[in-house]
């Protein structure tokens, strides 16, 4: 399901549904609140690979590891990771 996809079924346009799911102004609500429920009906989730290539941001982290066999380097990954959540959590 894409943002094309659910603009054909709510009548609007792609920005339209855009800007519904960045919550950026000069929706009328009636629209903004059938675009939501459309997209909450098909369980839309944004392409995060998509939303890179057009903010120039992955905010992927490349870690390279000696030999995963060594628990230390995947102790410290797994480290990073909860770190990395917690701090997307916090916004």
């Amino acid at each position: 399901m894409t943002i094309y996809d659910i603009a054909k079924q709510a009548g609007v346009s792609a920005s339209t549904v855009s800007r519904v799911i960045n919550n950026k102004p000069g929706i009328n609500a009636q629209t903004r609140k059938r675009v939501q429920k459309l997209l909450n009906e098909n369980h839309y989730i944004p392409n995060e690979a998509a939303r890179g290539l057009v903010m120039q941001s992955s905010k992927i982290i490349g870690i390279l590891i000696e030999d995963l066999r060594i628990e230390h380097h995947t102790d410290d990954c797994f480290r990073l990771y909860l770190y990395y959540s917690e701090y997307r959590a916090e916004g």
